[in-house]
């Protein structure tokens, strides 16, 4: 028996809830009402604030100029990895003057053949534009990406509150508490407030799951127009705003053949359907009510248009297909084999499918273009772990990143609410415990899965799309927390004295809201840099340089806190070994480019020790995953004592250097 579905367990009042119960009930609702949007005003503030002192990540600018070029030309050339419905979106936050594109630039006409030069381009556009125009762009360009990340924050508090609400017995009377808890936690975590104003499209595919998940509960229990409407249009804006949203597609699946397939009715409108056959007719119709609003929504997405470009030239798919086939060798053989074998190395499953359907023009150009694109790519991917380089996917770097890039208090949460999670799960669900488990433990496993031993192992911001829906599973794990050692649970009140069950109860009721109070305070303690956020234990205790890199080190974003350090150090030269697509210079940052490894590197100075002054590298350099020539220069490197760190991203260190390092690990 689940300790949702209690009901019998405890001892009903003999009378019916009265008029002041109402009145009392309506005082409790809107006042969570209150609570959570003051926890979710204070998310978004935090966020945006946070985030307006940052510059742009490396991944920003070239979104910003894909999103104005699909606006202004109706052109999906530019940055096809990401799909066009999440830069649609983006609209009004988008002005014509934000990119000026000559019609006949050269750039832009060798995109379709070869797509790297998008990058050559938007830094070729951007450079034209001075600092604070880029500034000002960027922070409205992540305006709505902060709202965004509000409205996750209230949805989490709702869902979560609605689930409680649902269950018979005494766990709902924890709903609101729980669903606050639950806001709070995921409000203030460290990963959730630095990436939520990001402009990337990770927290809404995050939004688009939970939906996805609250959709499908509310059709399980009854299908209705609502309902179905929530979940066609969400399951098939995901994979629109992010390519792993595909992933939804079998989630849904499994969920509804599972609510086909138990003995409860199934009430269809007004119907109610007892028969497997017909609960099984209907999971169909569904699942085909959804393929059908995808494709409708991604084509109108496009234009209607299977050319991704305007001029009708085709995207160099051939290529990605011999890129898929090196890189599906590489990620069976650990090797690299001759690049006179590509052509003939075999082809990925996943690649063959995404052929046939390009050729097909089942999907835009665009769409089926960027989805190899991202699937080639994630084939083998540079990563570090544990001060150790590699290439490809290791599970273990996911359990690490998380447990480093979450405050400590999390962890212990974590652990604190899995025993919880367990016994409910051996228990036999049923009625509203079992719906729930089949509407939420098929996204969680799917999208979990894929990420665990998927080979992007290059930062926690990937398994955004998870944090949303976990935080309703902590929610529920908070209210049974309180439930299991409230007063009114008969087991406790059969097998301990009054006295242990008050402790007990105080015991849970203080934990969890404390250990969400200190997981918080950690966060904000590191306000506005929560991008570079590692707990206490990571960072003092272990060394961040010990665990993980990438973005989850540096993205870039630190320009002005090195600015601000020049002005205050006018008459010191400065080397500066970056990490993004900008120039500093616009940034009012004036310093002489160094190769990332301090050695030799063509078109770059050479490091003369006659030429006093200070190095400035960024954390991405520091731990070298995509170029591995100069890893033990870095090594050496991280065991000297730098002069200053700014944001935990950029460190400073005097040049020449001292003839002893220092031990000491920054």
């Amino acid at each position: 028996m689940s300790l949702i579905d209690t009901a019998s367990d405890v001892t009903r009042l003999p009378h019916e809830p009265h008029a002041r119960d109402h009145a009392t009930a309506r005082s409790r609702s809107r006042l969570f009402l209150f609570l959570l949007a003051t926890i979710a005003i204070a998310h978004g503030i935090i966020a945006y604030a946070s985030a307006r002192t940052k510059s742009p990540t490396w991944d920003e600018p070239l979104h910003m100029f894909g999103t104005w070029a699909i606006l202004n030309t109706n052109d999906f050339r530019i940055d096809p990895e990401n799909p066009a419905l999440w830069h649609r979106l983006q609209a009004p936050f988008v002005r014509t003057s934000d990119f000026t594109l000559p019609p006949d630039d050269p750039d832009w006409k060798l995109i379709p053949d070869q797509p790297m030069h998008e990058y050559d381009l938007m830094v070729k556009l951007i450079h034209q534009k001075d600092g604070d125009s880029i500034h000002s762009m960027l922070n409205r360009r992540r305006l709505p990406h902060a709202i965004l990340g509000v409205a996750c924050v209230v949805l989490v508090g709702l869902m979560t509150r609605s689930i409680l609400n649902q269950a018979t017995g005494p766990i709902s009377r924890h709903a609101n508490f729980a669903s606050l808890l639950a806001a709070t936690w995921i409000a203030f975590d460290p990963t959730m407030l630095g990436h939520a104003p990001i402009v990337k499209n990770d927290v809404i595919l995050g939004f688009c799951v939970l939906i996805v998940a609250w959709s499908l509960l509310r059709i399980m229990r009854r299908v209705d127009a609502a309902g179905l409407l929530a979940l066609a249009l969400f399951s098939s804006a995901a994979p629109l705003v992010k390519y792993s949203g595909v992933l939804l597609a079998p989630a849904i699946v499994v969920a509804l053949l599972a609510r086909a397939i138990i003995p409860d009715p199934w009430t269809v409108f007004r119907l109610t359907l007892s028969t497997r056959f017909a609960k099984l007719l209907t999971a169909l119709f569904i699942l085909i009510l959804c393929l059908g609003s995808f494709l409708t929504l991604a084509w109108s997405t496009y234009g209607f248009r299977h050319a991704a470009t305007t001029t009708g030239d085709p995207l160099n798919f051939p290529a990605l297909l011999t890129e898929d086939r090196w890189r599906t060798f590489y990620h069976q053989h650990g090797e690299r084999a001759p690049v006179e074998a590509w052509d003939f190395l075999p082809q990925s499953r996943s690649a063959h499918l995404l052929h046939t359907l390009h050729r097909a023009e089942i999907l835009p150009e665009a769409f089926t273009f960027g989805l190899m694109h991202v699937h080639a790519l994630s084939r083998m991917r540079p990563a570090f772990l544990l001060g150790e380089y590699y290439d490809g996917a290791r599970p273990l770097y996911w359990p690490v990143a998380l447990w480093a890039k979450s405050p400590v208090a999390s962890s212990i949460l974590a652990l604190l609410i899995l025993p919880i999670l367990i016994i409910t799960l051996r228990q036999r669900p049923r009625g509203h415990t079992r719906l729930v488990l089949l509407a939420l433990t098929p996204p969680i496993l799917i999208l979990g899965l894929a990420t665990l031993f998927g080979p992007m192992n290059i930062g926690v911001r990937h398994a955004l799309s998870l944090y949303p829906i976990l935080a309703v599973v902590a929610g529920i794990a908070f209210a049974l927390l309180l439930h299991r050692f409230s007063h009114a649970h008969a087991s406790l009140a059969s097998r301990a004295p009054l006295a242990s069950r008050a402790r007990r109860a105080r015991l849970a009721r203080i934990a969890a809201p404390l250990l969400v109070a200190l997981a918080s305070l950690e966060s904000l303690l590191h306000t506005p840099n929560h991008l570079a956020f590692f707990n206490l234990i990571a960072d003092r205790a272990i060394g961040r340089f010990n665990f993980i890199g990438n973005s989850d080190l540096d993205w870039g974003q630190d320009y002005p806190l090195l600015a601000n350090w020049q002005r205050q150090n006018p008459n010191t030269e400065l080397f500066f070994a970056w990490s993004s697509l900008i120039d500093p210079v616009k940034y009012n940052i004036h310093a002489t480019r160094i190769p990332p490894g301090l050695g030799d590197s063509p078109g770059l100075p050479v490091l003369d020790p006659n030429r006093p002054g200070v190095i400035a590298i960024t954390g991405f350099h520091l731990v070298p995953i995509t170029d591995r020539s100069y890893t033990q220069a870095m090594k050496s490197l991280q065991q000297r004592k730098p002069l200053a760190v700014l944001g935990n991203t950029i460190f400073l260190y005097r040049w020449p250097f001292d003839p002893q390092p220092s031990h000491n690990n920054p």
